[in-house]
Formats: C-alpha cells, structure tokens, sequence
C-alpha cells in the first residue's frame, strides 16, 4: 500500500490511467484486507474514474440512470430471450466488473446509501458485452445473488443469479466456489431456508481463509454465528466466535473484530446474559466509526434494554439510533432492522405496564404508538426472516393488551410457525411463556390454547430454558399478566 501510494504522490497526473487504477485499486484492496471500509471505498472510486467510469450524473440523471439500469437488469433476468448479441469484454470492462464486485461487498457496511444504486449500475453495464468474455462471470453472477438479498427485497432476483452463478463458476478454484457458497448461504439465511445443506464446508471455509479471503470468510463466519444463536445452537456459535477473535489476532482485521463482537452481544442476549449483552453492544458501538454499524449496535442495545425492563435507557438509546440514521441515509435491512424491532418492543413494553398500572390516557396513547410501529416492524419483517417471528410475537402483544385476546392467539400461533421452521428455539421459548403466562391470568378471557392451558404453555417454555440454559429474566418471567 505505501509503495503504491508513494508511486502515485511520485508521477501525480503524468502516469498512465491504467497505471494508476491499478495502483488505486491495490490500494483499496490493502484497506479492504484491514478493515478499514470507508478508505477503501474511496479508492475503488478513484480507480473506477481512472477508468472512465462516471457516477456522478447529478440527481436527475442518477435518477433516469437508475430507472433504465433497473429495467434492463429485470428484463435480462426475466426475459432472456431479448438479448441482443454482444461482442467479447475488454481488458478494461473486465477490470471495471471485477472493482465494482470488490466495492460492492463493502458498499453494504461503509455506504449503504449507495450500495444497491451502484449494484444495479454495474449489472445494467453487462448489457454491453458477451457474459461469457468475463472471466470471473460466476463471482459476477454469485456477487449480485448475495448481495440483492442483502437489500431485502428482491429475494426471487437474488435466486435467479445465483443459478446462473452455480452454471458460470469455475469448479476447479476453490476461492470461486467459497464466494458462491457465502452469497448461496447469505440468500437462503435472510431470505428463511435455513436447511443445513445451505452452510457451507468448514474445510472450504479453511481454505479460503489460507487463500487470503478475509472479508469473505469474516462475513460467513459471522452470518453462521447469528444463525446458529437464533437457534440456540450455543456451542457452535462459541466455535464461530473464536474464529473470528483467531481472524483478529492473526491479521489485525478489524472487520473480524467487529463482527465478533456484535455476535457475542447477540450470543449474550439470546443467553439470557443480559448485563454481558449491554456492555458487549455498548464495547461495539463505541468502538467503530461506520455509520451503519453503530446503527445496528444501537438497535441491538436498545433491544437488550427493553427486554431487561430498562425503559428510560432504550428510549435514549433509539434518539441517538434516529439522529444517527437521519444523517446515514438508506440501510440495508439487516442493519437497520433491530432499531425498528426495539421501537415496536417498547411501545407494547410500555403499554403493557400503563394496562397493569390501569392508567387509561397513557394506554389510549401507547396502542396508537404500538399500531403505527408494529405496521412498521411488519412491513421490514419479510425481509430479515429471524426478524419474522419476534415481530409477529410482538404484535401479538400488542393485541392483547388492547383487548383483543383472538387477536392475540392467533399472532402467537403465526410467530410460533414461523419460529419451528427456522428451529429459533430460544424465540419459541418467548413465545410460549407469552402464551402462558397470558392464559395464566387471563381471568374472563380464553383459558386455553390448542387444548393446553396457561401452566402447559409455561412448563413447554421452561423446559427449552433448561435444555438450552437460557437464563431467567426477572423483569418478564416473573410478572403477571393482565386481563
């Protein structure tokens, strides 16, 4: 990097384009490897300039320019009959895919905002060329099916290339097939196919970090964790962690630490370890400068203050979570999720207590407050698919302490589905002491559930805590509910 940079400071303007993006881009890549996303991103851009490639059109036309981009990418995927025939990449276009792919990985952290413009931009540029001129065409097609799920909204784009991944990669190149597994993996967590066929090999993932694949094996490493936590899978979530602290130690990788340590805050938190949760989330937002980041801390704390019954904390938590994301811009879902999770968490927290504490004005206000979040958290919750079940038990919440027990019952009953499929058995355990501890008490309203009766529902959600050894939570496993 420094012998790159004293290079470029050397021959200034007067060295070769060509020259100089390749200088840039091997200076992005020594940020990228450490960690540092934002330095990096600001050299991809130099080097794709070197290369003539413009994306500064102005509002307008970034506008008009996004809109065509969106519809040829669509029309390419979905009607593959309109292709028109197109002659072989050059040396430069293949270079321009290869930066856009290398950017676009760390685009989702360092700058979201531009994250799924930039993607689309590059793919409508394929238009131009013959596809199978591009040498790396299947970490092409691999990278755009990876990461469109990351966007939360285009699963069934996501899928389509990735098949075309699976035909384009080179079966030979280990590192090819690792990224095609990552951005396979990446599309079925998020999207809720949570089949173990989907991990990917742990000798794979051995090999690509020998290869050098740090952000690669990183984000793997850490999505596998975050999985294996909602499952309750304890143990195997552990082995990922120290992987990543290995990642750390070895190569001074601050991605892997960052990663490590929002994963050992949810670890925490799906433990039952409260107090470890906090300050693990509070050690990772106060540790990292991208925005992004300290958006999804911030939300993750929050949520970890509602569930400990700490109110007025999440309330201060979620102010500096909105100030922070009105100045970020556009979030992929992953990371902005937890905050608008938290925010529905604490209005049916709070109206919760103003029902228990029969005090009418604040619980008129607090449903109208749970309404407009639940919509909210609802309309994000098809897009992170561990999001779906909370949400849904959440909203379930939400009807009961607004009077309608059915309501209620029937929310629970969609969470708890959607909680087996993904085997998230930590939530189904929140779920059932819901379901029972409202039964228990529920005095003029349904007495049971499914045939089961509120004591049933309550033993059902203590024997997980036991086989799992989540902790109990007094500011919710020991209080009564409401009518």
């Amino acid at each position: 990097r420094e012998a790159s940079k004293l290079y470029l400071e050397r021959l200034g303007d007067s060295a070769d384009p060509e020259i100089r993006s390749t200088l840039e881009k091997k200076i992005a890549v020594a940020y990228l490897n450490r960690g540092q996303f934002i330095e990096a991103i600001d050299h991809f851009d130099q080097a794709l300039a070197l290369l003539g490639v413009n994306e500064n059109r102005g509002t307008v036309g970034n506008a008009l320019h996004l809109g065509h981009a969106f519809i040829t990418v669509f029309s390419n995927i979905y009607l593959p009959g309109m292709r028109r025939s197109r002659g072989e990449a050059s040396e430069r276009e293949r270079d321009v895919f290869e930066l856009r792919i290398d950017r676009a990985r760390i685009q989702v952290t360092a700058d979201p905002g531009r994250f799924l413009p930039d993607c689309l931009s590059g793919l409508h540029e394929l238009r131009r060329v013959d596809h199978s001129s591009i040498e790396k065409l299947g970490w092409l097609y691999a990278a755009a099916g990876g990461l469109f799920s990351y966007a939360g909204i285009l699963f069934g784009v996501s899928a389509r290339f990735l098949d075309r991944g699976q035909e384009a990669i080179n079966r030979e190149d280990e590192r090819e097939l690792f990224f095609l597994g990552l951005m396979s993996f990446v599309h079925h967590l998020l999207s809720g196919d949570w089949d173990e066929g989907h991990e990917v090999d742990p000798a794979l993932v051995a090999e690509a970090l020998r290869y050098g694949q740090l952000w690669d094996v990183a984000t793997y490493v850490g999505l596998e964790e975050n999985k294996l936590v909602h499952q309750g899978r304890f143990q195997e979530a552990s082995q990922d962690l120290e992987l990543l602290m290995k990642m750390q130690d070895l190569y001074a990788y601050d991605y892997a630490r960052s990663t490590g340590l929002f994963s050992t805050a949810l670890l925490r938190l799906e433990q039952g370890r409260l107090e470890e949760a906090l300050a693990t989330a509070e050690e990772y937002v106060a540790s990292f400068d991208e925005p992004a980041l300290n958006i999804l801390g911030l939300g993750t704390k929050a949520q970890i203050q509602v569930r400990a019954g700490d109110f007025e904390g999440a309330h201060e938590t979620l102010e500096r979570e909105a100030a922070l994301h009105e100045s970020a811009g556009t979030l992929v879902p992953f990371h902005g999720n937890p905050a608008i999770r938290a925010h529905f968490e604490l209005d049916v927290a709070e109206l919760e207590v103003a029902v228990r504490e029969e005090r009418p004005a604040d619980v008129r206000s607090l449903r109208r407050q749970a309404a407009r979040s639940g919509a909210r958290a609802r309309r994000v919750a098809g897009r992170v698919a561990w999001d779906r079940a909370p949400i849904y038990r959440t909203t379930g919440l939400a009807h009961w302490y607004s009077g309608s027990h059915a309501k209620a019952l029937s929310w629970w009953a969609k969470a708890a589905e959607a909680a087996k499929k993904l085997g998230m058995k930590p939530e189904l355990a929140r779920i059932y002491r819901d379901i029972g501890r409202h039964l228990a008490e529920a005095g003029s309203g349904p007495g049971a559930f499914e045939g089961q009766n509120g004591d049933a529902w309550l033993e059902k959600a203590a024997a997980i805590s036991r086989e799992l050894e989540i902790a109990r939570n007094p500011a919710t496993d020991a209080e009564p509910a409401a009518d």
